[in-house]
């Protein structure tokens, strides 16, 4: 390596986010939020994140990458890896940011450096649903290429008693 590449050997031996992506850095970011039990934490890298977090509850991916990666567990399409079921398309992600029951979505890219620019992994509409207004970015990793975005909570309306006045009686 030392007559062939001394920079592929610096690399080894001293590697720096200008080589890895930032995994450890996000999911230490996301710990710092304190996810609520309704929150969701979606991932492009299910494994990585799975590994620092110890879960993630969906795989962000455009699914006819996907594909190859997954296997069937009680009827449900899965990463085989890690077992976190597949967002596939930007459409649906669209859902799930719909969705009224739910807390907080936490979006951890997975920084890896494409020369795409991950347009091939964030096909099928994903990419674009990650820049509609829903998704504030709020972290960027060490590396500059690991984000975290995050969708905020809906709106909760109030029951009809807390959202009357108080009526005194006399």
């Amino acid at each position: 390596l030392l007559v062939i590449d001394p920079a592929r050997l610096q690399a080894a031996v001293d590697p720096t986010y200008a080589h890895y992506p930032d995994h450890k850095g996000a999911a230490e970011f996301v710990e710092t939020l304190h996810p609520q039990h309704d929150d969701i934490i979606v991932a492009e890298d299910a494994l990585m994140q799975t590994y620092y977090l110890g879960h993630v509850d969906y795989w962000l991916m455009n699914e006819e990458v996907a594909a190859s990666y997954m296997h069937e567990v009680d009827g449900r399409w899965v990463d085989e890896y890690t077992d976190t079921p597949l967002i596939g398309t930007g459409r649906q992600l669209e859902r799930l940011v719909d969705s009224r029951n739910r807390g907080a979505i936490y979006v951890i890219g997975s920084g890896e450096n494409e020369q795409d620019g991950r347009r091939l992994m964030r096909g099928m509409g994903i990419a674009q649903e990650l820049q509609s207004p829903a998704f504030h970015l709020i972290y960027v990793g060490r590396d500059g290429l690991t984000d975290v975005w995050k969708v905020d909570a809906p709106s909760r309306p109030l029951t009809a008693t807390a959202a009357a006045p108080a009526v005194r009686r006399q």
